[in-house]
């Protein structure tokens, strides 16, 4: 698996930047997907122009669909491979590549 991974993020001046971060450890609860794709919609935009306070460095794009390629402890009804969705925003560890509960969100095709 990869130690790096590229990322949207809003700036201090209210734009988007991609930038490269350190792939996260999924905790309890959590999956880590390879993302396949990922919208960003008009949440993002508020996220981006700090709306809802200033979050400069914060990871944009929560809706998307991804494998997963490592699982947390506690996680039992995904298996390595499977595909999810990224559907809404979820208490993560700053990024969207982590998903919580992501049993909610469970998409087969």
């Amino acid at each position: 698996m990869c130690e790096k991974m590229r990322a949207i993020v809003a700036t201090k001046d209210h734009k988007a930047e991609v930038v490269e971060r350190p792939v996260p450890k999924p905790g309890y609860g959590e999956a880590l997907l390879e993302m396949e794709c990922c919208g960003v919609c008009h949440t993002d935009l508020h996220v981006k122009n700090a709306d809802f306070g200033d979050v400069t460095g914060r990871i944009l794009g929560h809706e998307g669909i991804g494998r997963v390629i490592e699982r947390g402890e506690g996680v039992t009804s995904l298996k390595i491979g499977d595909r999810a969705s990224v559907a809404c925003f979820l208490k993560v560890v700053d990024t969207v590549n982590i998903v919580q509960q992501v049993e909610k969100h469970y998409v087969e095709l």
